[in-house]
């Protein structure tokens, strides 16, 4: 060695544990013998002439990397030594080395994303596209898409809103997050929720977008069954002809159908969101009313529950009136609530009492004229028994026959008597249901 800095003794003292001075071997022992005539080699293409430059990598005794320029010195044509600038690019190459491990692990994880993953330039052109979002756009490999705009896989609508759309984001920098999306495929509906955002380079300009579009068809079919569900429900129990209320643990209101409102008064959007205790309970069952609902979130039973009832109810003109109910405790999922089946009763109670008040007459009736049948018809038994004694002459007979003819008027007059009053019943009883005061 002719001559040398300070950093690369410093360079050789690393790599092979000694210092080296002027006039020394620079191929001094501490390199193995690979080592060795590898630099031989190098030097040996110098001493040739020429002039290049070398990555040099170690790992004994660290991993060490090393950028080395050869230049041969000459003078006049011939070569007389080798000159050498070595660079310690260790750290260097540990960052590249993290960055592209980082990168390849970064591309693992896109690329096997069950999502759509893609960039693109300010022109719309794909600058990446992980394998999700190639295999939507019908490509077998990334390279099919890179430098490609939407028109080469889209029809040309879709296309062309989704330009104007990006061109909009790389005008002012608003990202798009979370947007439904809805795409025709084979004839069937494809739903996405896309998020495209601006991508800035390290002076803050946008050049680009990243794109995230994940397919939701499934989650949209759910909800479309889901919907299509609670309109069946919807129409089934707003069709129904009891009336139907639910109403949560705290005894508030919140379903109230058409029938509610017939029998009750009060439109569903008065009743929904009050208590329940307020509109239809009378005064004296409603503390009973809380108390039960308090008992069921302690036990989770209640004495009125899953059982037909015949109650008390009263409708917006704060009017009692008879109901029937049955009331079914329904947990769905982490909600409990309640669902009441109301039927008005008023005309099936009238109708019963009338029948009970029309029997109670019809005793009376015959309680009453059976005293006044009995006695003409003792007479007319009597009096045929008479005729059968053959010695009575006949003035007797003329006179035991008018009896009898006497007797069966009577007998008949008292039948009259009972069908008229029978009618009369029947009479009180239409104009009852003609009008519950008694008048027409």
């Amino acid at each position: 060695m002719i001559t040398s800095n300070h950093a690369f003794d410093e360079l050789i003292k690393r790599r092979t544990g000694k210092p080296i001075a002027k006039g020394e071997n620079v191929l001094a022992p501490g390199f193995n013998e690979a080592r060795l005539q590898q630099f031989k080699s190098l030097y040996s293409r110098a001493f040739s002439g020429e002039t290049f430059t070398e990555i040099e990598y170690t790992d004994s005794p660290a991993e060490f990397w090393s950028e080395i320029s050869y230049y041969p010195i000459r003078k006049g044509e011939e070569v007389i030594g080798t000159a050498c600038f070595a660079r310690d690019i260790t750290e260097k190459k540990k960052a590249e080395k993290l960055i592209r491990d980082e990168r390849i692990l970064l591309r693992t994880l896109v690329d096997n994303l069950p999502i759509n993953v893609y960039t693109k330039d300010i022109h719309s052109r794909k600058t990446l596209a992980n394998r999700a979002d190639y295999e939507f756009m019908g490509a077998t490999c990334e390279e099919d898409v890179l430098g490609k705009d939407d028109y080469t896989f889209f029809p040309s609508e879709l296309a062309r809103r989704a330009i104007i759309e990006e061109h909009q984001i790389f005008v002012t920098g608003q990202p798009i997050i979370n947007e439904e999306e809805c795409h025709t495929r084979n004839g069937r509906d494809v739903w996405f929720l896309k998020s495209k955002i601006p991508l800035r380079n390290e002076d803050n300009k946008i050049v680009g977008l990243v794109g995230i579009s994940y397919d939701i068809t499934s989650r949209k079919e759910i909800e479309e069954q889901i919907k299509n569900s609670e309109e069946k429900r919807r129409l089934i129990m707003n069709a129904a002809i009891d009336a139907i209320i639910c109403i949560d643990v705290n005894g508030v209101i919140t379903f109230w159908n058409p029938q509610a409102e017939k029998i009750f008064g009060w439109k569903a959007a008065e009743a929904i969101g009050r208590l329940l205790s307020d509109l239809i309970i009378p005064e004296t069952y409603r503390e009973r009313h809380i108390k039960d609902l308090e008992n069921y979130l302690k036990t989770g039973t209640g004495p009125v529950l899953n059982l037909l009832l015949e109650l008390s109810a009263i409708n917006r003109e704060n009017k009692q009136f008879p109901i029937e109910l049955t009331i079914l405790p329904i947990k769905q999922g982490q909600e409990e609530f309640f669902c009441a089946f109301i039927r008005d009763i008023t005309e099936r109670t009238n109708a019963i009492q009338a029948i009970r008040t029309q029997n109670a007459k019809l005793r009376e009736i015959a309680w009453t004229q059976s005293h006044s049948v009995r006695a003409p018809l003792a007479r007319i038994m009597g009096l045929t028994s008479l005729l059968t004694d053959y010695s009575l002459g006949k003035e007797d007979l003329a006179e035991i026959m008018s009896h009898l003819v006497n007797s069966g008027k009577e007998l008949d007059d008292v039948i009259r008597a009972i069908v008229r009053k029978t009618e009369q019943v029947e009479i009180e009883e239409v104009l009852q249901k003609t009008d519950p005061t008694g008048h027409p």
